[in-house]
């Protein structure tokens, strides 16, 4: 901040958040100005490599170039595992320079692009963006993008996170894993994107729930230039068991939701999730402010969704462009998706 320098110094940035925490009044004082003595600069975690799991899989993205002033994000096929496989804990490392990481799996009906009956080539880079893949290459990525289900993923550089007890993802498909890493780099140097990512598995004895994936998202989304914008996309409790993407058993009532977080672009200020109550009030439980690292919520107990409840999705964006922005892939367009674990009971 700004992209590719100078950039702020902490005391700046701590300033500046004070000042918004604040409400961000615009006249009056409302943060110490002495903050502003500290010149150090915000310096990325180190990255690292990642230990292989003793129960599990551990993938590997090995060193990829992002050219400069550009963004680079690719899919990297890997091969299926035997059997169905119950997944608790994952872990992400991530080099400096990364946007995002995601791990998706083909949906039941995928086929492969243009009457090709095979899966993608495993271990190789397929890129999403122009100037790195043209024409034929870049649509039948772009197609396959279409076609996952998103399974795990994050924005921060290094993510370690484990189920609760007793609960575990499974994981089963005749393709493997998508693996999505997505780099900015909007310097004159290049850069070298990596990743690490492990799954720690449980025997099946070991699992009392099964989790599914919550992914809730509004694609109809227009920014119009220099102002800000504030979108609402409201979820009933039924549309979040038919997102689901696993069955919801006999007799089970209640979605427990144990994480939540938000992903957005960077014209995004505020990002709220919230309770829809049956008599209409709404109950905050989740905020980003930093579209770039927003915050996981963990909810120990879970978060029990009632038949007659539902969830808010609200964002706030202020489009500081001369153009309208919509609803994309890069990142000077926009996103608005709620990303979720739960388990019925």
């Amino acid at each position: 901040m700004p992209p590719g320098g100078p950039y702020l110094t902490n005391g700046e940035l701590n300033f500046i958040e004070q000042w918004i925490w604040q409400g961000a009044p615009e006249t009056g004082t409302v943060a110490d100005p002495i903050i502003l003595n500290d010149m150090s600069i915000y310096e990325a975690p180190e990255f690292v490599a990642l230990e292989p799991p003793i129960n599990g899989i551990q993938y590997h993205i090995e060193s990829f170039e992002v050219l400069p002033n550009t963004e680079r994000e690719l899919l990297y096929y890997v091969p299926p595992i035997n059997g169905e496989v119950f997944i608790n804990r994952v872990e992400i490392s991530m080099a400096p320079g990364s946007h995002h990481f995601i791990a998706y799996s083909f949906s039941d009906d995928y086929s492969p692009p243009f009457g090709d009956n095979s899966a993608p080539n495993q271990y190789e880079y397929r890129d999403i963006h122009a100037p790195y893949a043209q024409g034929w290459d870049l649509a039948a990525n772009l197609y396959d993008l279409n076609e996952h289900t998103f399974i795990f993923g994050t924005q921060w550089p290094f993510w370690d996170y484990s189920m609760p007890e007793g609960v575990a993802l499974k994981f089963e498909s005749e393709f493997g894993f998508d693996l999505n890493p997505h780099y900015f780099n909007y310097t004159n140097t290049s850069l070298q994107g990596e990743v690490y990512f492990n799954i720690h598995t449980l025997l099946p004895s070991e699992v009392e729930y099964e989790a599914g994936i919550l992914q809730l998202a509004k694609t109809d989304i227009s920014l119009p230039p220099n102002q800000e914008t504030t979108l609402t996309k409201v979820f009933s409790a039924s549309e979040l068991l038919d997102n689901m993407n696993i069955e919801q058993p006999d007799g089970s009532t209640n979605l427990n939701i144990f994480q939540l977080f938000s992903h957005a672009h960077q014209l995004m200020t505020r990002f709220d999730i919230l309770i829809l109550q049956p008599n209409g009030d709404e109950e905050l439980i989740y905020t980003a402010l930093d579209y770039e690292h927003p915050p996981i919520l963990e909810l120990d107990p879970p978060l029990v969704i009632q038949p007659n409840q539902g969830l808010i999705s609200r964002a706030t964006y202020y489009n500081s462009t001369n153009n309208t922005v919509e609803f994309g892939l890069y990142s000077t367009n926009e996103m608005m998706i709620v990303f979720g674990l739960a388990y019925f009971d």
